[in-house]
């Protein structure tokens, strides 16, 4: 009996990091070609999430490490408001998710048709952008840095 409970906290984690990555894909968004802050010509446009591939460094429901599970986490924003995430597990297929993505102040607004009507919100950093939601109770974290 501990067993089917232990795997299904296993699925459940399992889905809500792909239900994060998605959220987090919504979240990506910027209209600079750049990915280097020395090619921004300007204070705005440093500002500005920049459009290229951001690499997902942290990922936490709780205490518990997802990344683990997982060989990359990739989300690349285009100039043309349009984002692809792509979760790349330790054992099974490679998965992506697109959608659409708006600049709101300080927020990223990530949109598609996978998670309904409602946006995921992603916050700005200095190196890229982090999305935290709750899921179940429990505190659901990304941090996405630039690719190198």
């Amino acid at each position: 009996m501990k067993n089917q409970s232990k795997r299904g906290a296993g699925n459940l984690i399992r889905k809500g990091l792909l239900v994060l990555l998605i959220l987090f894909t919504m979240l990506l968004g910027g209209l600079i070609v750049g990915c280097e802050p020395e090619n921004l010509s300007s204070l705005s446009e440093f500002a500005q999430v920049h459009a290229c591939e951001y690499e997902c460094v942290k990922a936490r429901l709780q205490n518990q490490d997802l990344l683990k599970d997982y060989k990359s986490i990739l989300i690349d924003l285009f100039t043309d408001g349009k984002f692809l995430l792509t979760v790349r597990p330790n054992k099974g297929k490679e998965k992506t998710l697109e959608g659409k993505y708006t600049m709101k102040d300080e927020d990223i607004l990530f949109e598609t048709d996978f998670f309904g009507s409602e946006p995921l919100t992603a916050k700005k950093t200095k190196e890229g952008f982090i999305i935290q939601k709750s899921l179940g109770g429990r505190l659901l974290f990304f941090e996405f840095q630039v690719a190198i």
